[in-house]
Parts: structure tokens; sequence; C-alpha cells
């Protein structure tokens, strides 16, 4: 499923530093806009270039586009809101808790760092990084870790939610607030430890969340992959709407070495 040999001409590119800093490839993101320069696809000769490009599914003509250039879709992202107008009373969110393997959740403290980010690099299988069989699963796993430790040290984001089981952390939520247009809480990033599913910890996690935002008043979205069916009947289940699609797309390449 190789895409070598893209042709990145009268694109409009922009630099991922994070994902280049990690991978120690020339990762760019694709937007709408005036073309680039080929600065960027120039600077390293024989480095690894990576793609990245975004667009709602119903703007099939882009899509096509972009895989007569090369680019291969690797994933189709599904966005949710959860709005508390219509839960009545935050006091409709709360569930007991039912578990064979009892858990709380609490708010993710500075020692927990290591023990999320280990548990990142187990967590996950259907990222965008992880469905994309030509990029590297060593590297797809460093993405999920260092991404999950971000947010346990608020180095990313504006705060962590942790289940902890027996002293050991079982699963983690990542979320940001944005204030533009609709307040809301963000959900960035939620990790279950594989040895503790099917117990709720995933939805504890959200519970949580959800009543955090019923007292305030504020709106929870949230992206994920279609392909994580779990994930999709956990959000439905909860009471998120669907509110949209994005075909996400990978290009790969090498630029020849001069001389």
């Amino acid at each position: 499923m190789s895409s070598k040999g893209t042709d990145f001409r009268g694109l409009s590119l922009k630099n991922d530093d994070w994902i280049s800093d990690l991978t120690g490839m020339t990762a760019l993101i694709a937007t709408e806009g005036v073309a680039s320069d080929s600065s960027e696809l120039n600077s390293a000769p024989g480095r690894r270039i990576f793609v990245t490009a975004k667009v709602p599914v119903a703007h099939v003509e882009r899509i096509s586009s972009l895989i007569r250039r090369g680019f291969v879709v690797v994933d189709t992202a599904i966005s949710f809101e959860w709005n508390p107008a219509r839960i009545v009373g935050a006091s409709s969110v709360e569930r007991p808790q039912q578990s064979l393997h009892p858990f709380h959740v609490r708010e993710v403290e500075a020692e927990d760092g290591n023990a999320v980010a280990i548990l990142a690099g187990r967590a996950f299988v259907v990222s965008r990084f992880h469905l994309d069989p030509d990029f590297p699963n060593a590297q797809a796993r460093r993405i999920k870790t260092e991404w999950a430790r971000n947010l346990a040290l608020r180095a990313r984001g504006d705060g962590c939610l942790v289940a902890v089981r027996n002293g050991q952390v079982v699963g983690f939520l990542g979320f940001s607030k944005c204030d533009i247009g609709v307040s809301s809480f963000v959900i960035d990033l939620v990790g279950v430890d594989p040895d503790a599913h099917r117990n709720g910890v995933g939805k504890s996690l959200v519970r949580r969340l959800l009543n955090d935002a019923a007292r305030v008043e504020r709106v929870v979205t949230v992206g994920t992959q279609a392909a994580n069916v779990h994930s999709v009947r956990l959000y439905e289940t909860l009471g998120f709407r669907y509110t949209g699609a994005t075909q996400v797309l990978h290009a790969h390449d090498q630029r020849e070495q001069a001389g």
C-alpha cells in the first residue's frame, strides 16, 4: 500500500514538528490554501517524508484528487458531541460503578506519568498510525506513548483523569478546554489497559468528565475512528450524537540524495 512517488506539487504544506521530532521523518500536514514551496521536502535529502491530509467525507473531489496524487485513505474519523442541555440534571449522568474488579477515577498525579505512558504503549491498535501498513509499528506506539505522557504531565491539554485499581493505573482520559464559540471540553485521548477491558473503565472515565461538564454547563466533543467499534458504541451509549466524519489520508515518500 506504499505511496512512494507521491506528487506534492501545488499542495499547501505545513510542518508537523512534534511528529518529526518523534519519528525522525519530515512530517507535514496538507491543508487547503496557497501552495507551499518545496523547501520542506528538499530540506533533508534521503529523509523519509510523511504527509497527512484530513478532508470532510463530503469533499469527494478533493479526496479523489489526493488519491490520484498517491495518498491513501487510512482512517475515517468520526466526531461526536454530548450536550448537557439534553440531560435533565447532572444526576442523570451518574451511574453506580459495577465491576468484578473495582477501581476508582481521580485526577492524574505527577507520579502517574510513566504508568500512563506505558499503558498507552499497549492500549492502541486502531489509531491512524497503527492502521497505516507503511507506518512502523514501533513509531506508532511511541507517538501514543509520548502523547499520553504529555497529557499526564500536563504538558498537553488542560486535564487528565486516571482509573486506578489496586494502586495500578488501568485507564486514562486527557482533555482540553475550548472557549471559542460554545464552551466545551474536548476529549483528546482515552486509553484502557487491555487486561482491564470490559470492566467499565473507559465508560467510568467518560462519565466522570460528563458529570464535570454538566456542573459547569459545557458540551463535550470527541473524535474516534470508524474502525474502533467499541469506542463508537461507548459514546453512543452515553448520549453523544454524531456530528460529522473526516477521511484521513497518508502519503509516504523519500527525497533522493543529491549527487
